[in-house]
Parts: C-alpha cells; structure tokens; sequence
C-alpha cells in the first residue's frame, strides 16, 4: 500500500491519510451554482422547489430539468501539507516498525525523530477547528406544472474531520527510556534552552531518565521548533511522564479521523399561490426523505493496511437507515415591475437522521435565507442573497456558515445564458471568495447548461522540502450539468 493515499483519506496518522469552509448549503441546480447561490428572488424554473417554492406563482406553463447534477467538494485549512509531512516523517517506515523500534532499543535517531515530529507539531496542527474535506452532490429530475412541483432526488453530504488525541497514548516505548533513547554523549552543544528544559523533562520523568537522554529527545524534537512551540513543549513533556508511567504507547494513540456521511433520497412535492394579487406568493414543499447515515472512526493501528480501511467503508454495520419528513417554506413579493424580493426556510423541522450505534444523529439544520433580484431588462437578471441565521457543519468539526451570495445572467440572443455569481461565509473568519460562472444554450424548447466554482484561496496539497516550494490547489471547486426543458414564452 502507498502510504500517501492513505494519509490523504484518512489523516492516518503515522500509519503506512463543503479558510475556504466546506461548503454544506445545498446548491440546486446549475443556474443556482453559476449565479453563487443568488436564487431565492430569482428562480424561475422547476429548480425553484429547492431555491424559493413560492417562485412557481409566478412562472406560467411547464419545464423540467432532468437529470440534475451538482457537485462541491471543498479542504478545509491545511489538513493536506500536514498530511503530507506525515507521510514524510514515515516514508520509509510503518509506525508499527517504529513503534518496535522504540520498544526493543532498535530504533534509530532519524526514526525517533520522525516519530517526535509527528506527534508534536503535525498532529497537533490538524486540530485546528474547519481542518478536513467535505462534499455535496445533488443528482435527479425536478419538473413543474404552473403552480405544481415534484423532484426526485439524490442529495449526498460526505466529510473527514481530523480527531487528535493529546492525552493518551504519547509513551515511547514499553521498554522505557533505556530502549528509546541511549544514553548518548550530550547532544545539546551548549545551547542553553535545551539544557535547560532537558532538565525539565528529567524532573518531569522522576528521574527515570538521565540527563543525556532527556538532551538527546530535546535534539531529536528540533531545538529551534521546541523554542517556538509552547504547545509541542507540552506535549513532549507528556511524552515523558506517560513513559515514566508506563503509560498507552504510540499505536495506542486516538488520533485519526472521522468519516462522516450522510445519502438522502429526496421527494418533494411542491406548491406555490399568489395571496395578494400578482404582488405576493407563498409556497412550500412536503419532503419525504429516506436517510441512510454512515460515520465510522479511524485510528493509527486500524490503517496498517489498506484492506481495513476499505473492510469498513463497506461494513453495514455502521450505516443506519431511517426516514423522515421535511418541510420547506418560502414567500416571493413584487413590489415594483422588474424588481422581486423573497424569503426562505428550508428543512424549517429540522429533521434528524441517527447514526449507528447511538453515535448521534446528522441533522438538516433549518437555514433562513432572504434575497433580491432585478431585472431591469429582458436579457439582464442580477440577484443577492444573505443567510439570515449560522449553522454549523455536521461533517467537519469547528465549521459555522452563514453565506452572502451575489449572481448575474445575461441572455444573449435567446439562445445563450451568461452566468457568473460569487459567495462567501460570512461566519468564518478570513473565508475567501468563491468565484462562479457557467452557460447555458437552447434550442427551442431543449436546454444544456454547465457550471462551475472555485475558491480565491489556495491550499498546500505537499509539505515544502529543502529547496523547493510546496505544491498548492485551489482550496474549493464545484461542477455542474443539467439537460431540461422549458417551452418559451
């Protein structure tokens, strides 16, 4: 198995594996991703079930859109280049011959220190809250009839969240200090602040160790690091009084990751009026949705081989299947000719859908979201929406969202649509701006529309190594597709 696939799946840590915020807002159809999400106001096709059901009032004939696929798959942070240094620290070795290297007094001092270099600042840096991956993909037809609605849909959400483990499993070794570090000549070449904490850390031990193996653990961590990382001093002092202890080794460790998924089969019934004349119209959807949840938890000594890893992803025993019932509202005013106003509440229950083994639930948080579109032309629509409540992810630990999206389509020649949109999470601090754009073409009656998104902000796919810059990617993308058909006007 290559070690690197397994470090980018699942943070595996010393094994062999939707800042740009996963984004978990369920964007509906190409037009929506291509405009940012800006739809609330400006939907005007079958898509709208999902985008504001009350926009049906005020389309007149029929359309439909089938198939329908969106994708967004989004990192978070800089789980990658960490991963990566991992992968690094262990490419020539498994954790596990490292770990009876430690014990049996085998090992030697580049393995030590790779080993010291994971656990102290890799680790540790894939615990920074929004750290992970995460996916959304939605795919199936939506049709509408005047004021009537159905789709039928598949909508997925998936994710990685790192989990580290700080308070266990940090002893070197089962044979103590003897076998772990030799007593070696003093390697701390007068430098003042590794005497001076090796000290410390042969306090720490009770004396177990001497004061040439606490030098050596200090050289071997990286003096320089240690000096600027209170939280790597922490963590090798707990390294040491966890092996003085005879404490939980390091393939004892929890620190991993969670995989978490959810699949929904979605139908929607959709219905929308007019309650003031042609000003105002409410609409709303009754969901029915069939939920199967996965979430399973990956450690260091579960990634020795790959065939483990996949052994669980198929294991049913850590899906669950329940259903639900989910209603979606919204409200579209037309003050003025050309100019529209909406308001939605998707999932306004909020429906819960429970993982296996009493493990929690993944639940549809109910999003308030309110827009405005104008039209001051036949072949110009520009629209802006804002999120008027924060939710949080439910596959990647740390992660509120609240999106502000802004979209535009240019109809040109009634046989081609110009799209071109952007949002950004106004709950996360430092979110970039997500570009998108798309285009669509008619003939007749028959549609074919594309889409795409991608974040401003750059994340590291590859640790730096001496000489040489780190390779980077965008920190989010998106694609889109769809056929429909919607007779014009």
């Amino acid at each position: 198995m290559r070690t690197r696939t397994w470090i980018l799946l699942c943070v595996a840590l010393g094994s062999s594996v939707f800042p740009a915020a996963a984004q978990e807002r369920l964007v509906y159809g190409t037009r929506a991703q291509a405009m940012g999400g800006a739809v609330v106001a400006a939907s005007n096709d079958a898509t709208a079930a999902l985008g504001n059901p009350a926009a049906f009032a005020f389309e007149s004939g029929w359309d439909v859109m089938l198939p329908l696929l969106v994708l967004n798959v989004d990192v978070g942070g800089d789980i990658l280049a960490n991963a990566d240094a991992i992968n690094n620290d262990f490419s020539r070795f498994s954790l596990s011959n490292v770990q009876n290297g430690l014990n049996n007094g085998t090992i030697t001092q580049a393995e030590r220190s790779a080993a010291l270099d994971a656990f102290l600042y890799r680790i540790p840096g894939l615990g920074a809250p929004g750290e992970g991956f995460a996916a959304r993909a939605s795919l199936g037809p939506a049709l509408r009839f005047g004021n009537w609605g159905f789709s039928a849909s598949a909508i997925a959400y998936a994710g990685l969240s790192p989990v580290v483990d700080l308070s266990q499993g940090l002893a070197l070794g089962t044979g103590g200090f003897a076998n772990a570090i030799p007593s070696t000549p003093n390697n701390c070449g007068g430098n003042t602040f590794c005497q001076n904490f090796a000290a410390g850390l042969v306090t720490a031990s009770g004396g177990a160790m001497t004061s040439a193996q606490a030098e050596q653990l200090v050289f071997d961590a990286g003096i320089g690091k240690l000096r600027n990382s209170s939280t790597a001093r922490g963590i090798l002092t707990k390294i040491v009084t966890q092996t003085a202890a005879g404490g939980v080794t390091f393939l004892g460790n929890r620190s991993g990751v969670d995989i978490r998924g959810i699949l929904i089969e979605q139908y929607a019934f959709t219905y929308s009026r007019k309650i003031l004349g042609d000003r105002l119209s409410a609409g709303a959807n009754l969901k029915f949705l069939r939920g199967e949840t996965y979430l399973s938890d990956f450690v260091v000594n579960d990634l020795q081989s790959g065939s483990d890893l996949l052994k669980s992803l198929r294991d049913r025993n850590n899906r669950e299947i329940s259903t639900q019932v989910g209603v979606d509202l919204g409200l579209l005013w037309k003050p003025v000719a050309g100019f529209r106003v909406g308001l939605t509440g998707m999932n306004v229950n909020a429906p819960k859908f429970d993982y296996a083994n009493a493990q929690g639930s993944f639940k549809l948080d109910t999003l308030v979201r309110a827009g405005g579109a104008w039209t001051p032309k036949g072949w110009l629509t520009v629209a802006a929406d804002l999120d008027l409540n924060e939710v949080r992810s439910q596959v990647v630990d740390g992660l509120k969202f609240r999106y502000a999206s802004l979209g535009a389509e240019f109809v040109v020649l009634r046989f081609l649509e110009l799209r071109a949109g952007a949002y950004a999470n106004t709950a996360g601090a430092g979110s970039p701006l997500v570009y998108t754009g798309g285009i669509g073409f008619h003939t007749g009656a028959f549609e074919l529309a594309f889409s795409g998104a991608l974040s401003t902000k750059e994340v590291q796919r590859t640790a730096a190594s001496p000489g040489s810059s780190p390779s980077t990617f965008p920190s989010g993308a998106g694609f889109g597709i769809s056929i429909g058909w919607k007779p014009r006007n």
